[in-house]
């Protein structure tokens, strides 16, 4: 294939000027949603079966996010 094709131009473009993003690799959804559920206290590997009983999930988001709150205000009165 000559190298003025545009499949080629797209598939070696990488390779052929050498550029490469730096830094780490950009955050997924899932990865945001588990950081999120650890630092609320749910179960990271069971929050699926929770979530499909929609009024159990409801307070339990609830409850946690009431709790997740207190404790940030009670850490931030502390600190400062």
């Amino acid at each position: 294939m000559d190298d003025h094709r545009l499949p080629k131009i797209v598939m070696y473009s990488e390779l052929s000027s050498g550029y490469r993003e730096r830094g780490a690799p950009r955050k997924r959804y899932k990865d945001s949603l588990k950081r999120t559920l650890s630092a609320c206290d749910i179960d990271v590997q069971g929050w699926s079966d929770l979530a499909t009983d929609r009024s159990a999930w409801r307070c339990r988001i609830q409850e946690a996010t009431t709790k997740f709150e207190e404790e940030r205000i009670t850490a931030a009165n502390t600190s400062g």
